[in-house]
C-alpha cells in the first residue's frame, strides 16, 4: 500500500533522518570499547609476562640477592622482581 501512494520513500527518508544522530553516538561507544579491550589486553599480557618471568628465572635473582647481601653490597645493587599483583 505504502509504495503504491509513494510514500515508501518518504517513511525511509524518516528512518534516516532519525537515526543518522545516533551514528555519532555508536562511533564514539565502539571506540571506547576498542580502548577499553586494548588496555584490558595490556595488562593481561604485562600480567603473564611478569609472571613468566617470576617463574622462569626466580632462583637466579634470588641467589643474586643473596650473594649481594653476604657481600654487603649496597641495597641497590639486588635485584628485584615486579610486585605480583
Amino acid at each position: 500500500m505504502l509504495h503504491i501512494g509513494g510514500e515508501l520513500d518518504v517513511l525511509q527518508t524518516a528512518s534516516v533522518a532519525t537515526g543518522l544522530p545516533f551514528a555519532p553516538v555508536l562511533l564514539f561507544m565502539v571506540w571506547s570499547l576498542h580502548r577499553a579491550l586494548h588496555e584490558e589486553l595490556d595488562l593481561l599480557e604485562a600480567h603473564d609476562d611478569a609472571e613468566h618471568f617470576r617463574n622462569r628465572h626466580g632462583s637466579l635473582i634470588d641467589h643474586v640477592n643473596r650473594e649481594a647481601e653476604e657481600s654487603g653490597e649496597p641495597k641497590d645493587a639486588t635485584v628485584s622482581l615486579p610486585p605480583r599483583p
